[in-house]
């Protein structure tokens, strides 16, 4: 009942803010969105929210995003799709993106893509606590494998580090850190055969990261895609960009509380934080 309550409250806040005059972004701000699992039941509703995010928003590749944050593109605003955690049933949501011309970043974690038991590994690492409504089906609990990456790869699309196993974890050792960091880079890259620009902290940001990750990321990786929601704007720190969650079971309005801009201001101390490590 409380879930009930806590959707309705958000899909009256952002159909409120919506129709009161839109969303009111600068047109050089960037909103970069984060899904997760995308069934295949839900694909319908994937290309719903693209066509409207496209009467919205242009819709960046992760090549046009990464002129954008050279600062070369200033007549948005803009939108970019990612995807975490590499599940399986992302591939088909890449070629439906391919198919609109549309490409996005899949953030993938290692230990699932090899484990001998996907099923078990994602429940117990990834996603505790799943809706069977949403998730139902064996593609839905398993990871992508080398050949879908590499084939996504040749649609456009863009692979980064969700970190080595998804447990990564602020008071890990550094010894562990590196694993989870630096590893995982190196794993997609050999496999990949193509350089891993791109590295997106699971969970959430402040628990996941600690002063020693931070540096390593800022090492390793051009991008660092946290879990800390607001519109991009310049000047851009490519190591501090901000995420918009949404999934394909929520509503439009529900989409549109997420991409509002009603709760911001409660997460200034948690980026500030992120930045004073």
């Amino acid at each position: 009942m409380r879930k009930k309550i806590t959707q309705a409250i958000k899909w009256l806040m952002g159909t409120a803010e919506y129709a009161w005059g839109g969303f009111g972004y600068d047109p050089e701000e960037c909103i970069v969105l984060c899904l997760h699992s995308t069934p295949h039941a839900f694909l319908p509703q994937l290309e719903k929210t693209i066509n409207w995010l496209k009467r919205e928003f242009t819709i960046l590749s992760p090549d046009d995003f990464e002129r954008y944050c050279a600062g070369e593109l200033k007549s948005g605003p803009y939108v970019l799709f990612t995807f975490d955690d590499g599940i399986r049933n992302n591939y088909a949501a890449a070629e439906l993106l391919h198919r609109k011309g549309i490409h996005a970043y899949f953030f993938v974690v290692p230990a699932f893509v090899e484990s001998v038991n996907p099923k078990s590994y994602y429940l117990e690492h990834i996603r505790p606590i799943v809706d069977s409504s949403f998730e139902n089906k064996p593609v839905d609990f398993e990871a992508l494998q080398i050949a879908e990456l590499l084939a996504m790869r040749s649609m456009g699309h863009r692979i980064g580090s969700h970190s080595s196993t998804h447990d990564l974890a602020a008071h890990m050792t550094e010894a562990q850190t590196i694993h989870e960091i630096v590893d995982s880079k190196a794993w997609l890259a050999e496999r990949l055969n193509a350089p891993i620009t791109a590295f997106c902290s699971p969970n959430n940001t402040n628990f996941s990261i600690n002063s020693f990750g931070k540096k390593l990321i800022q090492e390793h990786y051009s991008y660092h895609f946290t879990t800390f929601p607001g519109p991009q704007n310049r000047p851009m720190d490519t190591h501090l960009i901000l995420r918009r969650n949404i999934e394909l079971n929520w509503s439009l309005g529900q989409i549109k509380f997420a991409l509002g801009k009603w709760d911001l201001k409660r997460w200034q101390a948690a980026i500030q934080t992120y930045k004073d490590l």
